[in-house]
């Protein structure tokens, strides 16, 4: 992995250095015509594939969010790069205009832990609390000075690590190394009762009325469990079994899964290094596990999820961005040409990078995609 570090930073030289973000245009109608959504998990899940330069957008009442990281080099000799970093901006841009409000940097000794804009009570926190401690501080991002500010210790009933956290709906979900959940909210923990949950379980993916898991984790798709725990009554609403696709999946390996209130979407390949040979793209309806190949690839693909569409793009022949409906067994292209992140934030338009790192969003029934801004 090193190795393919150091290949990855030599070979980007010429474009590394300290770059700013051009003016973003996101006017007052954009906040107007559309309203926020939360999306974090499903848009993290999907934009931390690429190494070298990674987003993350989001949005918080009439503000939107970005969050770039980029491999940068202190020193340039050519053609060697040294005191290589990952550099961590974060812009926020509503409908007066645009401006940095973070500027970091981590090692590369540990690659970036998320991407993620988690936001609590309005507050942007900071992803990278102390990991595997008891009590944990959570920061937030003042955005007036620019710097972390400590927030609230996270002291668990279990009294055990906390793993990672989600918010969803204005209350913080919290995953322990103890494997336990729970939901936070004004002080009080709520501890959630997930039927088989444990050290070997799996979370697949979570929205505002559900926590989606896996009791085992499992590399063939056929043997997958998912269990869904209704967030809103606080209870186990279904389970699903897999199995019958046995014969659909056997000689499969799954590579990703995401899921919409009437549908899982699995990644499958043939290998299981995922770089080599052939991928597929199946979609299986909860209802009666009916499946249906959507799209067949080589190389990397990104996947979204949102409402009852998912919205992909993958690096072959052809590239671009694509979108599946709940109507349609076929694919519909909304954009021709490479993407590299692709992220939902409100409930009009679906966001993406191109290959230049240009900002676009585009409605889902297509037209024009509208320029945003730059990352460079």
């Amino acid at each position: 992995m090193r190795k393919e570090w150091m290949m990855l930073t030599v070979g980007c030289l010429l474009l590394a250095g300290c770059a700013g973000a051009r003016p973003f245009e996101l006017d007052a109608s954009y906040y107007q015509d559309s309203a926020p959504i939360v999306n974090d998990n499903q848009n993290v899940r999907t934009n931390q594939s690429f190494y070298h330069q990674r987003y993350g957008l989001a949005r918080s009442g009439d503000a939107v969010y970005l969050k770039t990281f980029e491999v940068r080099s202190r020193f340039r000799l050519f053609p060697l790069a040294i005191g290589d970093y990952w550099n961590e901006t974060i812009y926020r841009f509503d409908a007066n205009g645009g401006k940095k409000i973070y500027a970091g940097e981590q090692t590369t000794g540990a690659e970036p832990r998320d991407i993620s804009l988690p936001f609590y009570d309005g507050k942007l926190l900071d992803f990278n609390y102390e990991q595997n401690y008891v009590a944990p501080t959570l920061r937030y991002l003042n955005e007036a000075t620019g710097s972390y500010e400590e927030l609230m210790t996270i002291r668990t009933p279990d009294n055990s690590a906390l793993a990672s956290f989600e918010v969803l709906g204005g209350t913080l979900y919290l995953f322990t190394e103890g494997n336990h959940v729970y939901a936070y909210r004004d002080g009080s923990y709520e501890p959630l009762h997930l039927d088989g949950y444990g050290a070997q379980s799996s979370v697949l993916g979570m929205s505002d009325h559900e926590l989606l898991y896996c009791e085992t984790r499992e590399e063939s798709p056929w043997k997958l469990r998912p269990v869904s725990y209704d967030l809103d009554r606080r209870e186990i609403a279904a389970r699903y079994d897999l199995s019958p696709l046995a014969d659909v999946f056997s000689d499969w390996y799954l590579n990703g899964f995401n899921a919409t209130p009437h549908y899982f979407y699995l990644s499958v390949c043939k290998s299981y290094d995922s770089s080599y040979g052939k991928q597929c793209l199946f979609r299986v309806r909860r209802s009666d596990l009916q499946t249906v190949q959507l799209a067949e690839y080589t190389g990397d693909m990104l996947l979204n999820t949102c409402g009852g569409c998912a919205f992909l793009s993958y690096l072959d022949e052809t590239p671009g961005l694509y979108m599946a409906t709940p109507d349609s067994d076929t694919l519909t292209r909304l954009y021709d040409g490479e993407v590299r992140s692709i992220n939902i934030i409100d409930d009009t338009w679906v966001f993406f990078t191109n290959e230049n790192n240009d900002l676009y969003r585009i409605l889902p029934d297509g037209g024009q995609p509208v320029k945003v801004g730059s990352t460079e």
